[in-house]
């Protein structure tokens, strides 16, 4: 009996079939080809890579202990360290070209730190390499994955580094052993996980020989057809190995010929999305984030997703986009045909790897990107962080109806010109090239290898952080100089029953603003600009040698013929409108007019930023430019309005009634106290318990909705929040209306959490999901004012319990409209386990923030009401413990981070300068926004005597104000630099407790109060929604949950802290006052007097704050990708 096959991979084989005469006679023709295409290097040249490895071993362990010794270790120590290199890459699969490069991977011992490695190991290189063996070494510590480029004796290496966290880096150490991730930080796994993958990818196929000929001849293939890259949205060399690996484990005795035949045929046809698996993801104590769309909604959106066999598993092909989707699928399909008549003897196998035909005839229309710098360090960054955005401008184009493909060429055109000033630089931006020079001839960005250029390509390298060459271009103003450029060319197929010509004006300037405004971008220094052409007016160099360059169709000469009524007339790019985006370095306003091109007109946006159109154009070009933006604003589908009207009303109207219950109690307090007998020690927690508790459960019920789904969460809290509302109102005692708006508080962290998740979900970045996030802000300090006013009509007239009821009413009609039409899809998550619960979700970090913030919060508010109370006992152990349950958080989230297990609040969260301002500006603008509305109704009732109902309506213009700040900031905030609106919003709000501070107490309303009421939200409302749309740019989609989650806990907590110190200073300085009766008007009005002066200093602090640390973050809310 036949011993059992093995399973390869993780479905049966589809053929154990041996080789025929015939497959192994097409494998020789196909190896044969591969090598007269110059595929395989000669025995002599792998013989000196060997060598040169061997050397390079010996110089690992010299560094490793060149380090050691420097930190004073122990001998003993010093002789174990070790260290190893890793090959990885096409070289470690053995199916490398000659001239490729080695990407090698040192691996060291946790004493060995990766400064270390950047710091002695070009040294140690030069002094045991011998000399004249180093031709170029060049150090990218800033990249993706830090790297030293280096070239020895002909070849190419490039040196990566990682830190083991042993003592020991033995040479026969296996790095698919797991247990080597663990104390690694993310770089460490990035770069650990290149060896990783291809040791398992080789253990992975049957036959280590066929799977190195298939992929060879895949590779090659891949590169003729233009289809290789995942920076642009193609697989890379890994990705096509997995995938060549796949078809290897489905046939595990076939040729590589039989490998490659077989290949387009079942890649070609795959069932997409469904993964390409080489086998079953791994889970390990770690904890590391792995592909998994079940439990990150991003991943769903993978479209052919190719998961790595090491773990942590992740996607390779994650950049792939629709367009490319197409292409390569059309490519396959076309290798199908092809190596089908191979089979049958029809072709041969020179006919599979014929060059693309990108440029000779697969489109008439192009879009050239340009990127240029003034010197060549300079543009090996600007070039490559432009080379990771520029499909995001490509994934715009696709959107756009008049287009039906919008393909990027997988590599750019380096070319250098000489040009004397800025005249000939605009020309060289506007695709002019009778400056290059003569002398340097075009380079195409694989050949160049630049290891600056290819690091920040890789994305996830900051171009700020990159060296952005070395000091300023300086050159002789009369002689010509050397400026540097990059071009991206995107071919344009338009639809062919559109009527409509092309506009991609919008698009275009939007992309380029935002590469502009980044920390990549220099001005004076970088240059972007995007030109339109015809295939005909392509530049010579992009074309290979014999090929036959496009020429333009002689026109028919014949009698024109009238214009039928109602004909259509063919799409071209004639009236094709490009916003040029040129830096000047000089002229920064100036626009200059560059040649016009078949009638296409382009025109110049200085230094990227100003938004005035040039002066005049004829009247005729004017108003074909008008046609073209009328023609193209779509609107969207009945659906997608639904849509959008649903959700941005879900998540407005729970948090403003929310708020709106805030706001009435505000006024009703006084009746309220009165009614329920509540002491003076307690008469605001009504006010403050629902936000303490909020704040204290805000990151908890992230971390649930993480888990469960946003929403599921929201209708919970949703339905909780109905239900606390009801029971407020039919509260009879002070203790059960306190108990119950704790209860409120928690379903209020319930909604805030998950309608933030909503929104991510379901609006993509731009103006919808801008003015999304604006509802939602603007629902709360409206809900506010509605609450000030209704709460005054309803205290005055039928009592406060009111207003209590008709939140319950409105809460229910809004969990009714969410159950009912709420998406499905918005906030979904599956496979929800009571074990996912319990491991993904930090229960002691939550326990011990809650208890902190919690006793915190009590202390506040018992001191709020005497200040004399700070000094009794109860309280000083409960402040005590509280900052020591603080101090052990911190340190919690420090061990959580370290063993890479779920945190509440990492502590790197904090090293973000932006994230950390805002996040204290929000404590202080809300604690503010608070203090103001409830000091200002004490004034009112208090001082002025006036009727709940007539400060609420006093109050009032808050709701206005609210309105239109959230409106406008909606509006306005992809348009204008977000520090910009911040800062105008927190000066405006300043002005409220300041005139509140200066107030006559017998003042009118017209002269101080109505001005500072009107003011008061502008600040809380621009810096919410601005905060909002900050995070969901600057963290990824997987920290976005748990940064706005930190973000809501700090307003939460912020409301409630600042109005407990504010009414401490009022309490303190009323009960210091040389007033007889302490009730009395005189001194009630020296408390809040002080009180508005510490609103004032709040104000300034966060103002200060606001400049300083939110300068120069440029737009927010553009549309991505």
């Amino acid at each position: 009996m036949a011993a059992p096959q093995r399973q390869w991979g993780t479905t049966p084989s589809i053929s154990w079939t041996p080789p025929t005469e015939k497959e192994i006679l097409q494998n020789q023709e196909l190896t044969d080809e591969l090598k007269r295409q110059g595929q395989y290097e000669a025995t002599s040249e792998t013989d000196k890579k060997q060598a040169l490895l061997v050397q390079l071993q010996k110089i690992a362990v010299e560094f490793v202990k060149h380090v050691c010794r420097k930190n004073n270790l122990p001998q003993s120590v010093i002789n174990s360290a070790g260290g190893k290199i890793c090959t990885y890459g096409s070289y470690r699969l053995g199916a490398y070209a000659p001239g490729s490069d080695i990407d090698t991977l040192v691996a060291a011992p946790r004493y060995v730190t990766r400064d270390d490695f950047f710091e002695h190991m070009p040294s140690i290189l030069e002094r045991m390499l011998p000399p004249g063996a180093i031709e170029e070494m060049k150090a990218v510590p800033e990249a993706y994955v830090p790297i030293i480029k280096l070239v020895i004796s002909g070849t190419d290496f490039d040196l990566n580094f990682t830190r083991l966290a042993i003592s020991s880096v033995p040479f026969d150490l296996d790095v698919k052993d797991t247990n080597l991730l663990r104390g690694l930080d993310d770089r460490e796994l990035r770069a650990l996980n290149g060896p990783r993958v291809a040791d398992e990818l080789l253990q992975l196929v049957p036959q280590k020989k066929t799977f190195r000929t298939a992929l060879r001849a895949i590779k090659l293939w891949a590169q003729r057809r233009a289809v290789y890259g995942n920076i642009v949205g193609f697989p890379g060399g890994v990705a096509w190995g997995m995938l060549v690996a796949r078809v290897c484990q489905l046939y595990p005795q076939a040729t590589g010929s039989v490998i490659v035949m077989k290949f387009f045929r079942i890649i070609g046809r795959w069932n997409w999305p469904q993964p390409i698996l080489l086998k079953e993801p791994e889970d390990h104590p770690i904890q590391a984030r792995v592909w998994n769309p079940r439990l990150y909604p991003t991943d769903k959106y993978h479209l052919m997703p190719i998961i790595t066999p090491a773990y942590p598993a992740m996607c390779a092909t994650h950049n792939i986009g629709p367009t490319t989707k197409k292409i390569i699928i059309q490519e396959l399909e076309r290798g199908g045909d092809i190596t089908d008549k191979i089979s049958f003897g029809k072709m041969q196998w020179k006919d599979l790897f014929t060059k693309h035909s990108y440029f000779t005839k697969d489109y008439k229309y192009y879009l050239s990107i340009i990127s240029g710098s003034t010197t060549k360090d300079a543009q090996a960054s600007w070039s490559g962080f432009i080379e990771s955005k520029v499909r995001l401008l490509v994934q715009s184009l696709e959107n756009q109806g008049s287009i039906t493909v919008a393909r990027l060429f997988n590599k750019g055109f380096a070319r250098e010109h000489r040009c004397k000033d800025e005249d000939e630089i605009s020309a060289v931006l506007g695709g002019e090239l009778q400056y290059q020079a003569t002398d340097v001839e075009t380079e195409t960005t694989d050949t160049i290898k630049d290891p600056l250029h290819n690091a920040v390509a890789q994305g996830g390298a900051d171009a700020a952080a990159m060296t952005n060459g070395n000091g300023e271009a300086t050159h002789d103003d009369s002689e010509p100089h050397a400026f540097y450029t990059t071009t991206y060319y995107v071919g344009i197929e338009l639809a062919q029953d559109s009527t409509k010509k092309l506009d991609v004006s919008e698009q275009s300037r939007d992309w380029k603003d935002q590469q502009c405004r980044s920390a990549g971008f220099e001005e004076g220094r970088n240059f972007l600009n995007i030109t339109a052409t015809r295939s005909y007016d392509l530049p010579a160099d992009v074309f290979a040698p014999g090929e036959e360059r496009p020429t333009r169709a002689k026109k028919k000469t014949a009698m024109k013929k009238a214009p039928v009524p109602g004909q259509k007339r063919s799409q071209d790019l004639s009236g094709m409108e490009v916003w040029r985006a040129i830096a000047r370095a000089k002229r920064p306003g100036a626009f200059q007019r560059s040649p016009t091109r078949d009638g296409m007109l382009t025109a110049g946006v200085g230094s990227c930023f100003n938004s005035e159109r040039p002066k005049a154009t004829s009247n005729r070009r004017q108003e074909n430019i008008n046609r073209i933006k009328r023609a193209t604003n779509r609107d969207p589908s009945p659906a997608a309005k639904t849509r959008t009207v649903i959700v941005i009303t879900c998540v407005a109207v729970i948090t403003g009634v929310n708020s709106f219950l805030n706001g009435a109690l505000v006024v009703a307090t006084p009746a309220i106290a009165k009614d329920l007998r509540l002491s003076k020690g307690v008469i605001l927690w009504p006010v403050t318990i629902q936000a303490l508790t909020c704040g204290c459960t805000l990151l908890l019920a992230g971390s649930v909705a993480d888990v469960v789904g946003s929403r599921h969460t929201y209708l919970v809290g949703n339905f909780l929040q109905t239900l606390t509302s009801l029971a407020c109102g039919l509260s009879r005692t002070g203790v059960q209306l306190i108990v119950f708006r704790a209860f409120a508080g928690i379903a209020a962290s319930l909604c805030l959490t998950s309608a933030v998740s909503i929104i991510n979900d379901a609006f993509v970045p731009g103006r919808g999901r801008n003015l999304a996030f604006a509802a939602m802000g603007g629902g709360q300090p409206v809900g506010f004012g509605l609450g000030l006013t209704l709460g005054g009509v309803l205290t005055s007239s039928i009592g406060w319990e009111w207003g209590f009821y008709l939140s319950a009413i409105i809460n229910g009609l809004v969990f009714a409209l969410s159950m009912w039409q709420l998406p499905e899809g918005v906030g979904k998550v599956e496979n929800v386990t009571w074990k996912r619960l319990g491991e993904e979700i930090d229960w002691v970090g939550a326990l011990i923030v809650s208890a902190a913030l919690a006793m915190l919060s009590y202390v506040l508010a018992i001191v709020s009401t005497n200040s004399s109370g700070i000094h009794e006992p109860g309280n000083i152990a409960l402040l005590t413990v509280a900052l020591g349950l603080l101090v052990a958080f911190v340190s919690w989230m420090h061990r959580q981070e370290k063993l890479r297990k779920p945190a509440l609040i990492p502590n790197s969260l904090w090293k973000d300068k932006v994230f950390s301002s805002i996040c204290v500006n929000v404590f202080l603008v809300w604690g503010s926004f608070n203090a103001v509305e409830q000091f200002g109704n004490f004034f009112l009732q208090n001082i002025q005597e006036l009727s709940a109902l007539q400060a609420g309506i006093r109050l009032s213009p808050a709701i206005v104000t609210g309105i239109l700040a959230n409106i406008l900031v909606g509006l306005l905030v992809h348009r204008i630099r977000a520090d910009w609106i911040v800062i105008l919003s927190l000066v405006l709000s300043w002005s409220s407790p300041l005139l509140m501070a200066l107030i006559n107490p017998t003042a009118t309303y017209w002269s101080f109060a109505f001005a500072a009421f009107l003011l008061n939200p502008i600040g809380a409302d621009g810096l919410f929604t601005v905060s909002n749309l900050l995070i969901t740019s600057r963290f990824p989609m997987k920290t976005q949950g748990l940064a706005g989650g930190v973000f809501q806990t700090t307003s939460q907590i912020g409301k409630s802290v600042g109005l407990a110190l504010t009414t401490l200073v009022a309490s303190d300085i009323t009960a210091g006052s040389s007033s007889k009766d302490k009730e009395a008007s005189p001194a009630l009005m020296q408390g809040y007097r002080a009180a508005f002066w510490f609103l004032v200093a709040i104000n300034s602090t966060s103002l200060c704050l606001s400049i300083w640390g939110l300068r120069r973050i440029g737009t927010v809310g553009r549309k991505q990708d």
